[in-house]
């Protein structure tokens, strides 16, 4: 059975696809927290660092307006913004201000879906979400 494309606002036989570049960064997963970060772990399976991720997402960003970027995991991001200078720091308030750099959820981390608490949710969602206010003025309307 082959399915059909309907849309009051594309009337052709085109497909409209939507890549939405985002993170996904569990804190711990395959290494400790500061090793993921760093890629300081020799031992692990995963090859890269989420600070080499940030580092280099804002600096495309700053090469071309047109890029966005979507990034969920706020304990990285605030391990990430503390070690940033002043003008970096400024070109992403822009970014976020302009909506080019959305940060979601405001979970400190990525709940595990396992075997959650509804505790562990909100602390976990209380810190982050503060980090974003107070940083940013920043209050997401949807987390999980």
């Amino acid at each position: 059975m082959e399915t059909k494309l309907n849309s009051t606002l594309n009337n052709t036989n085109k497909r409209i696809l939507h890549i939405i570049p985002h993170s996904h960064t569990d804190e711990g997963w395959l290494s400790t927290t500061e090793e993921f970060f760093t890629g300081d772990d020799p031992d692990s399976i995963y090859v890269g660092s989420v600070k080499d991720i940030l580092d280099s997402v804002i600096y495309e960003m700053q090469q071309s307006k047109n890029r966005t970027f979507t990034y969920a995991e706020i304990k990285y991001f605030k391990v990430w913004w503390d070690m940033q200078n002043n003008k970096t720091k400024d070109a992403v308030r822009e970014m976020i201000k302009d909506g080019r750099l959305d940060l979601v959820s405001g979970g400190w981390s990525a709940p595990d879906e396992a075997t959650v608490q509804y505790d562990s949710i909100l602390d976990n969602l209380h810190i982050g979400q503060y980090f974003l206010q107070k940083e940013f003025s920043l209050h997401p309307i949807v987390s999980w």
